[in-house]
Parts: C-alpha cells; sequence; structure tokens
C-alpha cells in the first residue's frame, strides 16, 4: 500500500511537473516581457505574436493573448488591442482577463460610450456584409465606429441580447477595417506617385557644351533635377522615348548653322509635337542671333521662349533662373 502510495504521488508529481513546463513562459514570450518592461511596446508586441504561435495550452495562449493586448493599447493602437482582447474572450466567456479587459477598455474609451447604451431589444443591422454595393469612405468610417461601440459595449456590459450576434458585429467590424486600411493604402500609394511627379523635374539640353551640365546640377535645389545632355538636335531621336523633359535648352545659333533655318524650323516643330507639354529655350548669343527673328515669326504655337546672354556664367544664370519660373512645370496652352 505504501508503495503504490508513493507511485501515485511520484506520477502526480511528474504530472504538475509537465503541467509547469506546458504553461511556463517560453523564450520568446520573456523576450516579450523584457521588451514590455522596456516600453518598447510594438517590440513586445511582434514578440508575443512568436510566442503564441508556439504555444499548445489554451490557458496559455490565452495569457499571451491578453498580453498582446496590452501591448498594443500602450503603444497607442487602441484598434489592435480590442482585436486581441476579444480573441481572450472568445477563447473563454470566463476568462480570468475578463475583468481587467473590461476596465481597460472602459478606461480608454469612455468618450465611446458615453452616451450609448443597449435596450433589451436591441438589434444590429448586418445587411452591408450581404450587399454587393461598396459603401463610400465616409459610410464605411461611420458603419465601423458604430459596429466598434456595440463590441464595447457588448464586452463591457455582458449584454446577453448581442451574444448571438457577437461573432457577426465582429465579422463586419473587421471587414471594415479592411477595407478602411485598402483604401488607406491606395491613397498613399496615390500621394506618393503624385509627390515623385512633382519634385522630379526633367531638362534636356542640347549644343550646350559638357560642362554646363555640372555646373547646373552643383547648385542647391529643393526637388530632384535630372538633367540629360546631347551635342547636336540631330541625336534627339535616340532620346525620344526615354525622356520626358518639362524644359528643353537649345543653343541657336549652333544648330541653326548645322541645319539651316528651314530645317531648324522643322526640327522645332517635331521637338515640340513630340514633347507636348514642354517648354523650349533658344538660348541665343547676344553677339549673333542672325536668322531668329525669321524662325520667330514662322513659330504659331505656345511653349517656345528665348534667352539671350554675353558668356557661360550668364547662360547658367539665365537658365537656373528659368528653373523658378512656375510656367515651366505647367501644362502648354
Amino acid at each position: 500500500m505504501k508503495n503504490l502510495l508513493i507511485g501515485f504521488c511520484s506520477v502526480a508529481l511528474v504530472l504538475f511537473g509537465i503541467y509547469l513546463y506546458l504553461i511556463s513562459p517560453s523564450a520568446m514570450e520573456k523576450q516579450a516581457d523584457k521588451f514590455y518592461q522596456e516600453s518598447r511596446y510594438d517590440d513586445a508586441a511582434h514578440f508575443y505574436q512568436l510566442a503564441f504561435r508556439e504555444g499548445n495550452v489554451s490557458f496559455k495562449k490565452e495569457r499571451i493573448l491578453f498580453k498582446i493586448g496590452n501591448a498594443y493599447r500602450l503603444a497607442g493602437e487602441r484598434d489592435r488591442s480590442f482585436d486581441f482582447y476579444f480573441m481572450v474572450l472568445q477563447e473563454n466567456t470566463s476568462s480570468v482577463y475578463k475583468s481587467r479587459i473590461q476596465e481597460f477598455l472602459r478606461e480608454e474609451s469612455e468618450d465611446v460610450i458615453e452616451s450609448m447604451a443597449l435596450n433589451d431589444n436591441f438589434e444590429v443591422n448586418l445587411d452591408f456584409l450581404r450587399d454587393a454595393q461598396e459603401l463610400s469612405l465616409q459610410e464605411t468610417l461611420l458603419k465601423r465606429d458604430e459596429l466598434y461601440k456595440i463590441l464595447l459595449m457588448a464586452v463591457m456590459n455582458d449584454n446577453s441580447n448581442l451574444s448571438y450576434q457577437l461573432k457577426d458585429v465582429y465579422r463586419g467590424y473587421k471587414k471594415l477595417q479592411i477595407n478602411l486600411a485598402k483604401v488607406k493604402q491606395e491613397a498613399s500609394i496615390q500621394i506618393t506617385a503624385k509627390r515623385l511627379k512633382r519634385v522630379r523635374r526633367e531638362l534636356l539640353l542640347i549644343g550646350l557644351g559638357e560642362s554646363l551640365k555640372e555646373k547646373l546640377l552643383a547648385s542647391g535645389y529643393n526637388y530632384n533635377l535630372v538633367i540629360h545632355q546631347i551635342s547636336s538636335g540631330h541625336d534627339v531621336i535616340d532620346l525620344q522615348d526615354k525622356i520626358d523633359p518639362q524644359a528643353i535648352y537649345i543653343s541657336f545659333q549652333q544648330e541653326v548653322s548645322s541645319m539651316g533655318s528651314d530645317n531648324f524650323l522643322t526640327f522645332l516643330e517635331r521637338l515640340y509635337d513630340s514633347y507636348e507639354n514642354t517648354k523650349i529655350f533658344l538660348m541665343i548669343d547676344d553677339s549673333n542671333n542672325e536668322g531668329l527673328s525669321e524662325i520667330l515669326d514662322s513659330w504659331d504655337k505656345e511653349g517656345l521662349y528665348t534667352l539671350v546672354f554675353q558668356d557661360q556664367d550668364e547662360l547658367k544664370s539665365k537658365i537656373k533662373q528659368s528653373l523658378k519660373a512656375r510656367f515651366i512645370w505647367q501644362s502648354n496652352g
């Protein structure tokens, strides 16, 4: 009998040891606890979630879900903390953490629930879950906030009238959260694309000397300036599908001398047609403007301008000054 009792106690001790091992914090959870104590709540939440994936005991999972909710709550992410608190109560409606969750939510959401109460005949309209028609952004926000308030009230007050609907309400709430996140992401991508397009400014220099590009780039700008440079207008055809300049600066004397007035005018017209909204600047050496009036008289479109310079320093100065003009970055017409 004594041996039987000893054997029983030994088995009980082994089983108790196994139980303690199973519910004791893993290395991941201990690391998360360390981050939590250091107020590194985002890192804590990440490691708690890694620990949750390792969990194999329901009580342990419940504890970790509660800790994740706490980490997100202290990190200022109210919606995410609510998700994990709700999961705790879904795992176990009588959880030992229930009263603490209710108190946390009450403190965090006094302004949200101040004027809201659920009566005995309360029903939640979830028709929008089955409706193929998309809600507008404003409608989505309003509906999301409405369901959030309902969930808060149900969780904090143990409202029995909502218990049968609670999972559906939460499913609707999460669907709206996902939709809002998607809209915000798409809006962010569009804004980023617009900003990139707005701050990138592209120029083409034709026949204006190799050193000019370096001098222009050496100056400071509050936008991303990209400069393409070719030695002759004949080389434009090689760049046509590769660049999209907002302004083109052409050495008037060099190109007229190389092409002749008639061919140069044809060249300008093709350039204008190829880059519809591009401003074209004829850079005129003050010592020689022969043929300029003929070109200008024959030109019947917008988007052609002249800048006169006396030396290389003034050439650079005139181009830099022109870059400050708002009209360069606007469409022709």
